[in-house]
This record gives structure tokens, sequence and C-alpha cells, in this order.
């Protein structure tokens, strides 16, 4: 990291060493990373699954394509039919 030092105040470059502390790899580890990491998909899949508004939504985005697929066999229209003889 590249630190500007015009930028910085007086009071930040003028302290004592003894105000440091060295520390060690092993104490800045987080206990949560132990785990076996996820895939960027199973993630989006676990916080979309935790909110129920987002549950809804991705339901009635299905359910249109679903019926966006199934209606025109069941009409009998096609998406090119027109009505030409108005």
């Amino acid at each position: 990291m590249i630190i500007d030092r015009e930028n910085l105040s007086g009071e930040l470059l003028n302290i004592p060493q003894g105000e440091f502390e060295q520390v060690h790899v092993d104490e800045i580890r987080d206990e949560k990373f132990k785990t076996k990491p996820i895939g960027f998909f199973k993630d989006a899949m676990i916080r979309l699954a935790k909110t129920p508004v987002s549950i809804v939504s991705v339901s009635v985005i299905v359910l249109i394509i679903l019926l966006a697929l199934i209606v025109p066999g069941i009409t009998g229209y096609e998406y090119t039919a027109q009505n030409k003889t108005e």
C-alpha cells in the first residue's frame, strides 16, 4: 500500500514506535472461514431462499415463463397469427 505523506497530518507522521505492536498471522485468522467454500450459484440460492419476498418474486417469474410456453399449445393460436380481415 502506498501512503501519500504530504496529505497526512503531523500527528500521524510522528507516532512513536512504542505505540505499535506486531500482529502474528495466527491472530488475524477468522473462524468462519474454516468451512468448505461454496460456489457463487449456491451462495446466491441460499441468500435468495432467506427472504420470503424473493421467493414469491421468483415463483411469479417462473409461472409467467411456464404460461408463455404452455398457453399457445392449449389455445391453438400462435404468436405469429394475425387477424388480417379488418
